[in-house]
């Protein structure tokens, strides 16, 4: 009743209090004096704004007389900060900043801002702490302050540093001083221009080409034309090596007898037939001793094989050949055609229209026999050319996974987890879905908000908020509320 109540106008009061009635006796910093008679009821250290402000001590770190405030310099609250709280022969940052004197030691018109010429390098001539770190100091300038204070034609140390001109001899935007080619525009360093890819490297002005596509550019190899080979060799460009079956020391390119080891041209007798008259009669033996006085070139046993060949330099080797006179590389009966011109006859050649391979090997004539992950299987027949790990089959997780992603299933539901969206709930693997993953997408109460997994009986309100559907048992409410799920939150008096 009023007659007891000393505020019967102030229905959360029955006596004034501290700061009487219609004021609450609140203390929200809890600093022993109440919000009602304090300038700064969130601060528990200060009970007036004082310089800085409330929330902020009055601090004089440097002792220079300027008080240290936050806030931004000049604003109405800081008439007298302190912009240099560590540095105590300056308040104000100027054009060095603070710790850095604005001088011009040099004299060149451009401010040092702590560098001086006549210290050593590393000094610190300041006593501040910080080395003058002369010409190469890293510490932010104002503008117009001398980054290179001990040369005198230089205020910022540009691309070559302090104490050397930034020269661009070749006008490439490239300073000598960094231009491995600074007489060639365009060129940076030994290896063409910058927009070409360099290994190996070029002479200065020498464009980086590789006519045969074989990785070697055209400067550093004598057989530009061909992929297989960078330099001659015994065969010579656009011939492989084929090696001296005869081992007569010339390689069977060269070599126009490569089976016998006494001839390289097959003279007037032939290959694997020596250029001789043993018994002196004139004509060549041929490998022949003609004792029985026939001429060469006879059947003297009449067995239908002459024993030696026709020997007269005029005679006709193959005889039973109207295309050849004498067998060649291939014999008497097959031409020496060489259709792919790569210096080994088709008789010999299983590639014949392949200038670059001789027999198939695995990727068959006209494809070569790259690897280039270097796995042991060629590019025609890896799946994967790119990754060493897979060759054959690219697997589920296709290249550049690991072998054993292929096969990882975390949560057992069929779909590997390089292609499963989640990879710990076997009900999902395509995504989440209207839930997240590990949730089911289910909405118990149909009220038309997806529970995702959240069941009143087992969670709390708290851990069923971050659901679809708080009160997935409730279908009057899909969050809890003032009330909890189940119960309304009704107002009946309205003093909420």
């Amino acid at each position: 009743a009023d007659c007891n109540d000393g505020c019967p106008a102030d229905n959360a009061k029955i006596a004034p209090g501290i700061c009487g009635c219609g004021f609450n006796d609140d203390d929200t910093d809890g600093d022993g004096t109440a919000d009602c008679n304090e300038g700064c009821d969130a601060d528990p250290n200060k009970l007036a704004p004082g310089v800085c402000g409330c929330g902020e001590a009055d601090t004089d770190a440097d002792g220079d007389g300027f008080v240290e405030c936050v806030c931004a310099f000049g604003t109405l609250n800081c008439p007298t900060q302190d912009e240099c709280a560590n540095d105590a022969n300056k308040d104000v940052a100027g054009a060095c900043g603070c710790g850095y004197p604005d001088a011009d030691v040099d004299g060149d018109g451009a401010l040092d801002c702590g560098c001086h010429d006549v210290d050593a390098p590393e000094s610190d001539s300041e006593v501040n702490g910080v080395t003058n770190n002369c010409p190469a100091d890293t510490f932010p300038h104002g503008a117009g302050t001398d980054n290179c204070p001990r040369d005198g034609a230089k205020t910022a140390p540009g691309q070559c540093g302090c104490g050397e001109v930034d020269t661009d001899s070749d006008g490439d935007g490239v300073a000598d001083c960094n231009d491995g080619c600074p007489q060639w525009a365009g060129w940076t360093d030994a290896a063409a221009p910058d927009s070409q890819a360099v290994p190996p490297e070029c002479p200065c002005g020498v464009t980086f080409v590789d006519g045969d596509g074989d990785g070697v550019p055209s400067c550093h190899e004598d057989c530009d034309g061909d992929m297989l080979k960078t330099e001659a060799g015994e065969c010579g460009c656009g011939n492989p090596e084929t090696g001296d079956t005869d081992g007569d020391g010339t390689h069977d390119c060269n070599d126009n007898c490569p089976n016998d080891p006494n001839k390289t041209q097959p003279g007037t007798c032939g290959c694997g037939y020596p250029d001789n008259d043993q018994d002196g009669d004139g004509d060549l033996d041929c490998g022949c001793l003609d004792l029985s006085g026939a001429s060469d070139g006879t059947d003297a046993d009449g067995n239908g094989t002459p024993e030696c060949p026709p020997a007269a330099p005029a005679s006709d080797l193959c005889p039973e050949d109207a295309d050849k006179t004498a067998p060649g590389l291939c014999g008497c009966g097959t031409a020496d055609t060489d259709s792919d011109g790569d210096g080994t006859p088709d008789c010999d050649d299983d590639c014949d229209a392949d200038p670059n391979k001789i027999e198939p090997l695995v990727c068959g004539c006209g494809s070569l026999e790259t690897d280039t992950d270097g796995d042991g299987t060629p590019n025609c027949n890896d799946a994967c050319p790119y990754d060493a790990n897979k060759a054959a089959d690219a697997g589920v997780c296709g290249c550049f996974w690991p072998v054993a992603a292929d096969t990882t299933d975390t949560d057992s539901d069929g779909t590997m987890d390089c292609v499963d969206v989640c990879e710990n709930d076997p009900n999902k693997s395509t995504g989440p879905s209207i839930c997240p993953c590990g949730m089911a997408d289910i909405d118990g109460d149909g009220d038309g908000a997806y529970d995702c997994g959240c069941v009143d009986a087992i969670n709390t309100p708290a851990e069923c908020a971050a659901s679809f559907d708080g009160c997935p048992a409730d279908s009057d409410k899909t969050a809890p509320g003032v009330c909890g799920c189940g119960v309304a939150d009704e107002d009946t008096d309205g003093d909420l």
